[in-house]
């Protein structure tokens, strides 16, 4: 449900780092979207233990500037 969602959201929204799954979701991307733009340079990160985990104050740039444009 949307609540439930919402919730879930939320929780991620205050960690400083997400992983790939959870940056396409907030990105309304897919994964593979995400990977692409961390090749491209497009997208920063940072690898911990073979995965591959993004700033989240960049996640949340990019979804401002998705609302506006």
């Amino acid at each position: 449900t949307m609540k439930t969602y919402s919730k879930q959201f939320d929780k991620i929204e205050e960690k400083k780092m997400v992983n790939a799954k959870e940056a396409a979701m907030l990105l309304g991307r897919n994964v593979s979207t995400i990977h692409r733009w961390k090749n491209s340079g497009y997208l920063h990160h940072r690898s911990v233990g073979g995965r591959d985990y993004f700033y989240m104050d960049e996640i949340k740039d990019l979804t401002s500037f998705r609302e506006v444009s």
